[in-house]
């Protein structure tokens, strides 16, 4: 696995759209720059969101977006800390070589496969979007949100 364990180097292309939202607090957590928020359908269907890590997605769960500035919340916190997510159609690069080509992504489905990779395959994991383009070592993926994981 490769969780982050520091904000993630992404970048913005074009303009970025953002929301809040809040965080759940069942457990004390650290949450960075890049990482997937989902609403969780087992958790908690109607309230807070959780920051992914590389846990299961269920095909109910819903992905809403990446999270645009880290922090952390204690566990058995009220749950009013909000956090500012990029959501569609923001179109994010991702660092990442290899899952990706210029000229034979354009368009393909892009998963993450834990917080930090990138990948091509649903498996359990999360669907970001869609590849808008590769770039030098960035994956820039258009962000489909909400997204329901139905083929998780």
């Amino acid at each position: 696995m490769a969780d982050l364990t520091a904000d993630a180097d992404i970048r913005i292309l074009g303009q970025a759209y953002t929301e809040r939202f809040i965080v759940e607090t069942t457990a004390s957590m650290t949450y960075y720059r890049g990482q997937p928020i989902m609403v969780v359908q087992l958790t908690d269907a109607t309230g807070p969101l959780v920051p992914w890590v590389d846990s299961e997605v269920k095909n109910d769960d819903v992905f809403m977006g990446i999270i645009a500035e880290g922090g952390s919340v204690v566990a058995a916190d009220p749950e009013t800390q909000e956090v500012e997510c990029y959501v569609g159609p923001t179109i994010i690069g991702f660092k990442s070589t290899g899952i990706f080509t210029a000229g034979d992504a354009y368009g393909a489905e892009c998963y993450k496969s834990d917080s930090d990779l990138l990948s091509a395959t649903i498996g359990d994991n999360p669907r970001l979007g869609k590849v808008w383009k590769v770039e030098g070592d960035y994956v820039f993926v258009r962000l489909e949100t909400p997204y329901i994981c139905a083929g998780a």
